[in-house]
Order: structure tokens, then C-alpha cells, then sequence
């Protein structure tokens, strides 16, 4: 694995019975980039982030931090600082903000310290949870609920942070808010890799994009050498 790159996947192959949803895929991370996988609806995408999490079947190498966590237990990817943010948020509606904050904080809860170092910063980046603390999250807004699930995602200190769809059913005002949040996380020091539908906001982020179309990248490189146009029309079905 090259010592820039933070993660490394390697001919990753995804089944769902005779479907392949993912096909061989190859791509990397770099130290601190900003990389979006783009693609239509089914051309899984949301599959590559569940398979590098761990959560479902998958074949081929996964290299992350110069180790194979290819078969990893799905618990312990966390403690080795990567972390998903997933589609639809995930949150536990009957708890309170700060609850949920604190859930996200397990690979760390012995370090007390730490754990209110972490919810500083994430009441510092969104001011609004700070705001709502003791509220059920269940209450909150659609946009709250997304940078509950963001500010959760942190508590864990990742070293690299993937996120699913965080634009998601969201007013255009709160998805500018969202990715304005994202590339102040990444100026920090955290890798991102997302997963988008809005292909032009995720490109006005991102170092590099993969373009995915029936399971493989039909389109790679780097964002500015990219014309959206073409992109557009072409992979994303728009």
C-alpha cells in the first residue's frame, strides 16, 4: 500500500445471490482527501461502504492504514478509525442528542477526557445540537437528524470518514450547510469518502471521484479534469 494512501481497495466484489451488485472494483483514498463516488440509483455505491464497514458479504483486499482489514470483524473497524455515516442517518430516535453523541463515542469511552474534548467540537461545528442537547433526537428536523448522525460519526476521532447519501431528502439551504460542515472536517485532518446522488456539490468538495455505473467505475480522476456535463448526461441517468 503507498504510505499517502489511507485506504486501498482491491478487485472488491459484492454478491447479492447471482447478483453481482459490485464487480471488481479498484480505487484508494489519499491522506486526507476529500473522494466521491457518484452513480445512479442500484450502481453500488451504498454496497462498496457497507462492504469496507463490514457489514456485508464481500470478496477482494481491503487495505486500510497499511493493514488487510478484508475480514475484519465489523465492531472492530471502528477502533481502527473508520467510520460510517449511513444512509437515512441511523439514530436512536428515544434518546437524547447528547445519548446518541455519547453512543458514538465507545471505541474512547474510557477516556473521559477525551469524550468531552470531542463533543465540544462537534457542538462547536454544529451549534444547533448544542442548542437541542436534551431533546429526543426522534424530534429533530431532517437536516438536525443528518448532523446528528455526522457529529456522532466523530465522536469515534476517525481517521477516515465515509458517509452514505448525507444530502438525503434535505432543503438545498441545509445540503450547502452539510458540505460547508464536511470540508471543515476535512481540513482537520479527516479523510472523507462519500457516496452522492447530487454529483455537482459532492464535486465541489472532493479531491478525486469514481463514477460508478452496473456495479463498476466507468469514470475516474480528478474532479477539475472532469466535465459534469458529460458526466451528468452520460452516468448519472440526469
Amino acid at each position: 500500500m503507498a504510505t499517502d494512501r489511507i485506504l486501498e481497495v482491491e478487485n472488491l466484489t459484492v454478491k447479492y445471490g447471482p447478483i453481482e451488485a459490485v464487480r471488481g472494483t479498484n480505487f484508494f483514498v489519499g491522506n486526507q482527501e476529500v473522494v466521491s463516488i457518484l452513480g445512479a440509483n442500484g450502481a453500488g455505491k451504498s454496497s462498496t461502504l457497507k462492504s469496507l464497514a463490514g457489514l456485508i458479504p464481500h470478496e477482494g483486499r481491503i487495505t486500510f492504514i497499511s493493514k488487510d482489514i478484508s475480514r475484519t470483524e465489523p465492531y472492530r473497524i471502528p477502533y481502527l478509525g473508520l467510520t460510517l455515516c449511513p444512509e437515512r442517518r441511523g439514530i436512536f430516535p428515544d434518546l437524547s442528542v447528547e445519548d446518541n453523541l455519547l453512543l458514538g463515542a465507545y471505541t474512547i469511552r474510557k477516556n473521559k477526557n477525551l469524550i468531552k474534548e470531542n463533543i465540544k467540537k462537534v457542538y462547536a461545528l454544529f451549534q444547533r445540537l448544542e442548542e437541542r442537547k436534551r431533546q429526543l433526537a426522534g424530534t429533530l428536523s431532517g437536516g438536525e437528524q443528518q448532523m446528528l448522525a455526522i457529529g456522532r460519526a466523530l465522536m469515534n476521532d476517525p481517521k477516515l470518514l465515509m458517509l452514505d447519501e448525507p444530502s438525503l431528502g434535505l432543503s438545498p439551504k441545509l445540503v450547502d450547510f452539510i458540505f460547508d460542515s464536511l470540508k471543515t472536517i476535512n481540513k482537520s485532518g479527516t479523510a472523507i469518502l462519500l457516496v452522492e446522488q447530487n454529483a455537482m456539490i459532492a464535486m465541489e468538495i472532493s479531491n478525486r471521484i469514481y463514477v460508478m455505473q452496473n456495479g463498476k467505475f466507468a469514470i475516474s480522476g480528478n474532479t477539475k479534469d472532469v466535465d459534469f456535463q458529460t458526466l451528468k448526461m452520460k452516468y448519472l441517468g440526469v
